[in-house]
Parts: C-alpha cells; structure tokens; sequence
C-alpha cells in the first residue's frame, strides 16, 4: 500500500486473479464474449498451477538465483536482474512458478508473478530481451472510450490523455505511473477510473499498474478512501 501525496488515501495494486475478475467491468459485452473471457481466464490460471507444481532448484550455471520462501519458487538470471531493476515485490509480487518453456506460447520461455508474466525474448537486444506479457490484453477486457468532456485540453500534472487507447489517467494514478516505470512497466491504460464499492480502480495493459486495476496491462491500482 502506497500513502498519497497528500497522506488522505492510500494507492494500492491487485495481481493476476483480481485483473481476472475485472473482465466483467465495465458496460457488458454479451455472453459469448464474457464465455470467450472466461475461458481465456481458465487457460492461464491452469497454466500457472500446472507450472507451480513442483518447484525445483535453479537450473546449474552460473545465474544468480533467489529463493521466495512465501510461494516456494526461485528467480533466476535476467528474469531476476528484471525484477530487481523494475521494482520487485511492490510491482511484480512474489513468482507463482519457476521459469518454464510455455508449451501453449510456442516453448516462450516465462515466468509468472502475482502481478505479471515475464518473457524471454532472446532474439531482441538488450535491454529488451525480457519483456511483459500484455495479460489483460490476452484477457480480452475493453472499456468505453473517455467522454469528450473528460479528455483534458492539455497533458499536465494532474491528468494526461493517452490517444493510443483514447483514457486518461488522473491524480495519484498519474504520480504512481509516472514514478515506477511509465509505459515500460505499464503500458497504455485500458480504462479510465471507475468505482468499484468503496474503491476507485483503473487497469492497464501490462502488469504493474496501480488502480493493477493495471486493467494498466496487467495491474489493477485503487485508492482507498
């Protein structure tokens, strides 16, 4: 939980299974497009038991390896240098599985995080080689453009309007992204802010996003009140 500039509420990041629930957020899609979520939904929560299953030492060589005793898996090499560099726990959370060549993404190499997948993406140069997955893209999830009237003038302290996937992202949400990483670890907002009971949330494409709701790409972030 991350304290607001102004100490009144705190910011606070959902992982995978909350960015999951939120594909039903927003204004409905139909039951065959819900049907087609969940099951894409399903698919990746099995991937990610099936390769939790059964965590084993490091790979031998030479890598610099890291034990998380909370969810019993290791971080290893680049996919470690990554996590390290961009964050750690409070973007990524802990590992939910060790890194394994994922049959179904033709043998990528990845690792899935509360908050994240990280990919090994060999063939690019550095420092692009390990990339993040865009789950909530994968996940299928949409929101309604920003309004006219919300679409600030000009891009401030305060708000700045993101043309690529037409939301705007606001206040502490802003701060938040603009300190951890901006588009690098969040991608492009995939909502606006909403109210979800006592909380307001945004998500976006890639994991790290706070309101994770990155549904940022992978995140989802709130404040509460």
């Amino acid at each position: 939980m991350i304290a607001s500039r102004d100490g009144k509420k705190s910011l606070w990041t959902d992982g995978l299974t909350s960015c999951q629930t939120c594909l039903y957020c927003g204004k409905p899609k139909g039951p065959g497009v819900h049907r087609a979520r969940l099951i894409l939904a399903i698919g990746l929560a099995a991937t990610v038991l099936i390769a939790g299953l059964g965590a084993s030492n490091p790979q031998a060589g030479e890598q610099t390896c890291r034990y998380f005793n909370e969810t019993g898996h290791w971080v290893c090499g680049e996919f470690l240098e990554f996590f390290d560099a961009r964050g750690g726990l409070e973007i990524f959370g802990y590992p939910l599985t060790e890194a394994f060549d994922d049959a179904t993404r033709g043998d990528l190499h990845v690792q899935y995080f509360q908050r994240a997948r990280l990919e090994w993406h060999p063939d690019n140069s550095a420092p692009y080689r390990v990339q993040l997955g865009l789950l909530v893209d994968e996940l299928g999830y949409r929101s309604p453009p920003a309004q006219p009237e919300e679409v600030p003038s000009s891009n401030g302290p305060l708000h700045h309007y993101f043309p690529q996937t037409q939301h705007v992202v606001s206040y502490g949400f802003l701060d938040y992204f603009r300190e951890h990483g901006g588009l690098d670890i969040f991608g492009y907002p995939r909502s606006d802010l909403m109210y979800e009971g006592e909380r307001i949330v945004q998500t976006s494409s890639e994991p790290g996003w706070c309101g994770i709701l990155r549904v940022l790409r992978v995140l989802r972030c709130g404040w509460r009140t």
